[in-house]
């Protein structure tokens, strides 16, 4: 029973560092509409996760999103390159995304202990 509790408590954790690690990258997104706009143009109008910016289309933004998130995961755009306060964003959204994998890793662990833990012979 422990267990699964341990595992209801690393899920919620896991859910709650996704939603913080969906903010920042809503910032990324908003800062780079403000101050780099001919970029936010090409990178194909990427809105907000979980909300919108006034000029991006749903489905054209989805794609977008997706894109951004997976490039800027793993690297730094030119346009951000220059600015500290962009590049602090960044290392930020990066380590709030590897807390979530981590936080998802430890809620299989528990649930995997919690599921070979259970006795099926009394």
């Amino acid at each position: 029973m422990q267990l699964v509790i341990g595992f209801a408590f690393i899920a919620a954790v896991a859910l709650a560092l996704l939603l913080y690690s969906t903010r920042q990258f809503n910032r990324i997104v908003r800062w780079e509409h403000d101050n780099c706009r001919d970029e936010w143009v090409r990178d194909g109008k990427p809105g907000g996760v979980l909300s919108r910016l006034g000029d991006s289309s749903f489905f054209g933004s989805y794609e977008a999103i997706r894109r951004a998130q997976f490039l800027w995961l793993f690297g730094t755009p030119p346009w951000a390159a220059g600015d500290p306060g962009c590049r602090g964003l960044f290392r930020r959204w990066r380590i709030r995304v590897l807390l979530v994998v981590l936080a998802l890793f430890a809620a299989a662990f528990a649930a995997v202990s919690a599921y070979n833990s259970i006795s099926i012979m009394p």
